[in-house]
């Protein structure tokens, strides 16, 4: 029996001797590979250390989050690659501290005081083996980034100018019925396209150009918009504009897509202009307060069609978030080649997010001309409108609007009346920057001062801001229109 016992302990001991060394070489060759490991990786330091002292300099700026050459470090497929590798040898370095770590309280025999199993071991060799093979794919080519990868522009600086132009624009066409005379077209309305380019983080240009349909079928091409814009000051910033530009005043936008229905409220039409030419400047004094001034031309001309010139002023006041008012006074001579007749103008718009989804807008006006009825004596007018705006669900939302305007003595409509009107317009949004809208619109007037028409003539007249006569033949006092138009803007 102790003989028996003795037979077993001798195996058992050879066993666990043989096991050690099996398990022994397996470390050995893990420290192996843990030796490749660091000096592949300190090869590749060094490698990159001295093939790209001096792309680091060039490259610095764009390694930081700018761009190379144009385009964004972020956005290179190599350099993105790269990025990635990095990382995770870094987590893979990681590992092997642990590992090290393990190693180190392996005895000189190599019989290992942890619970790692030769399978384990073998498991985190093959590993080790693989990240080694692919730090060497490294160390033995290049890292210089294809030029397929970067914008094939021989200039650098033209590549940097052509990277800040941002283009938009929109393409609006309507169908128009006009009950008074039983007549109905299909039209463009126009097509914009804009560009804008900012530099030097203080100077801005733009140009909005334009095809509008003349109401005849035939198309003008205009300059809506073209100004250079620049920042002044550091503490108190001023924006200076030089060029043609919107008219900072009057709540209608003067284009579809920022406007709620098809067709502009009396006061848009006859009483604020849409375009002017000269210089202005702007500032916002607080969140609360911002004021614009600026010397024009004249109202909707790009030339100036006298001596004198027309000043203007806007102060836009948001007392809470979600409510913003604004005072606007414009004056100056605006009849061809004199300048002892005077167009003043007084304005005051309103915008109230009563909530996110519902929206109420207003505006009304006063305005004075001097010298310019047949009598020499002045012309007046006033005239508002009140809006709403409520999203029914995310895709439909619905406008209503009604405006009045009271016109003196016939100056800017043609006709001493009363001008009311009253506008609903559902609006569709169909996919992004795509939507359509059907509008109804019924006016009335204290006198017949709507038209029927004759073959041949144009069946819409008044639905665009054009200071000219609501007719030239009269016939009715009220009109219904109806209007289908579909805007899509890029």
């Amino acid at each position: 029996m102790k003989r028996y016992l003795a037979n077993i302990v001798i195996v058992v001991l050879l066993s666990l001797t043989l096991t050690g060394t099996v398990i022994a070489q397996d470390f050995q060759q893990l420290l192996g590979a843990v030796d490749r490991v660091e000096a592949n990786l300190k090869a590749l330091v060094e490698k990159e250390a001295s093939a790209r002292a001096a792309d680091i300099a060039k490259l610095r700026k764009e390694l930081t989050g700018q761009t190379v050459a144009g385009v964004s470090a972020d956005s290179n497929a190599v350099f993105a690659q790269f990025k990635r590798d990095l990382d995770s040898l870094r987590a893979e370095v990681s590992k092997l501290s642990v590992a090290r770590q393990q190693l180190a309280s392996a005895d000189p025999e190599g019989v290992t005081a942890t619970t790692s199993t030769s399978s384990e071991i073998a498991e985190l060799t093959e590993g080790l083996t693989a990240l080694n093979a692919h730090l060497e794919s490294y160390v033995n080519s290049s890292l210089t980034p294809p030029e397929t990868e970067l914008v094939k522009t021989d200039n650098v600086s033209d590549r940097s100018a052509l990277s800040g132009i941002k283009l938009s624009g929109f393409l609006n066409a309507s169908a128009i019925d006009d009950r008074n005379s039983d007549r109905s077209t299909f039209g463009l309305d126009e097509t914009e396209l804009d560009v804008e380019h900012s530099f030097s983080d203080k100077a801005t240009v733009r140009a909005d150009i334009e095809y509008v349909n003349d109401g005849s079928g035939e198309f003008n091409m205009d300059l809506e918009q073209g100004y250079l814009s620049y920042n002044l000051g550091s503490t108190q910033k001023w924006t200076f504009s030089f060029g043609k530009f919107n008219a900072p005043l009057g709540f209608e936008s003067c284009d579809a897509p920022g406007r709620y229905q098809h067709s502009y409220a009396a006061i848009s039409t006859y009483a604020v202009p849409c375009n002017l030419t000269g210089a202005s400047m702007y500032t916002q004094f607080s969140p609360a307060v911002d004021a614009i001034v600026y010397v024009v031309n004249g109202w909707d001309v790009n030339s100036d069609n006298n001596s004198g010139k027309t000043w203007g002023t806007r102060w836009g006041f948001t007392p809470i978030a979600d409510l913003n008012f604004g005072l606007s006074a414009i004056t100056g001579p605006e009849q061809l080649d004199r300048t002892d007749s005077r167009r003043s103008v007084f304005d005051l718009d309103l915008t109230y997010h009563v909530t996110p989804s519902y929206l109420i807008g207003g505006e009304a006006n006063y305005g004075i001309e001097s010298k310019v009825l047949a009598d020499g004596n002045d012309a007046k007018w006033f005239g508002f409108l009140l809006m709403s705006n409520i999203d029914l669900s995310s895709n439909v939302n619905l406008t209503t609007r009604f405006d009045y305007m009271k016109d003196y003595k016939g100056y800017p409509t043609g006709y001493a009346q009363d001008l009311k009107a009253f506008t609903v317009a559902p609006r569709l949004k169909i996919v992004d920057g795509l939507e359509g809208l059907v509008e109804m619109k019924y006016e009335v007037s204290n006198h017949e001062v709507f038209y029927t028409i004759s073959s041949g003539q144009r069946a819409i007249k008044r639905f665009g801001p054009v200071p000219a006569p609501i007719s030239t033949e009269v016939h009715k006092n009220n009109r219904l229109s109806l209007a289908l138009e579909m805007t899509y803007r890029f």
